[in-house]
């Protein structure tokens, strides 16, 4: 089956939601505001699901739930609890290798969403990082 250049386009780079609505969750997360974060969530993944959710957009919304129980479970041994998210070498580490997992088309596009969505909080995380060095 022969996929169309701009179902591949959509599928493998772009957030399913706008980038205010996710710096807003992202910000929300850092700030430790997981009930506000998981509202915006679900209001996305609800006009996603109405647009036709697809494999991407799921593990992208998934990704940004991992996200917020990694974060509530901080006293267990868990990837963020470890992350010292002030280490800006660190942040762009993990940023470049999410990246590089999220288009990569040997992943599904579940997989690459999920990659998608931690590499944006990565992202953040370095954006927020450098500005409070400075």
């Amino acid at each position: 089956m022969k996929m169309s250049l701009k179902k591949t386009k959509e599928n493998g780079d772009k957030p399913p939601i706008s980038g205010v609505t996710l710096n807003n969750i992202l910000k929300n997360i850092l700030e430790r505001r997981f009930t506000e974060a998981g509202r915006i969530i679900d209001r996305m993944e609800s006009r996603i699901k109405e647009k036709g959710y697809s494999d991407f957009a799921r593990g992208f919304i998934y990704g940004l739930r991992g996200i917020i129980l990694m974060y509530r479970m901080r006293n267990r041994n868990t990837f963020i609890s470890r992350l010292d998210l002030n280490d800006v070498n660190l942040l762009k580490k993990y940023y470049r290798e999410f990246s590089e997992h999220a288009k990569n088309k040997l992943h599904g596009d579940y997989d690459r969403g999920y990659f998608s969505a931690l590499a944006k909080f990565m992202f953040f995380a370095l954006k927020n990082a450098e500005k409070s060095k400075k």
